[in-house]
């Protein structure tokens, strides 16, 4: 994994989601079904960088997937009009957002080890 500069590896991925987010924020809104698309793809990236790091353990791994994801959600989709009032719904989202994003990680990870999933996009295993 020496070979693969990670930071660039994720920006390159964080930016293909804020493209994404462009992308469907062409109205001025962003609706809750591209909202939790944008979310997995995040999701996944990052399960992808940090699948390539080999020192960190499994829960490890997932505790900073759910870390950047909320961060994520902070930093980009809280800024975001979403569909509803926005004094209910974000705060229900944030707090609901580390058991989605584990449960999330945990699917990742269960269907790339059945080989049902994509090959990681970082490593190609």
């Amino acid at each position: 994994m020496a070979d693969v500069d990670l930071y660039a590896v994720l920006r390159a991925e964080i930016q293909t989601v804020l493209d994404e987010i462009e992308v469907a924020m062409d109205d001025g809104r962003l609706s809750f079904k591209d909202a939790w698309g944008i979310l997995f793809e995040l999701v996944d990236a990052v399960v992808s960088v940090l699948r390539a790091i080999d020192s960190l353990t499994g829960e490890q791994k997932k505790a900073e997937v759910i870390k950047a994801a909320v961060r994520f959600w902070d930093d980009v989709l809280a800024e975001k009009d979403l569909p509803g009032p926005d004094v209910i719904i974000d705060p229900i989202i944030r707090a609901a957002l580390p058991a989605i994003v584990g449960a999330l990680v945990d699917f990742i990870v269960a269907q790339r080890k059945q080989n049902d999933w994509p090959k990681n996009r970082i490593t190609g295993r």
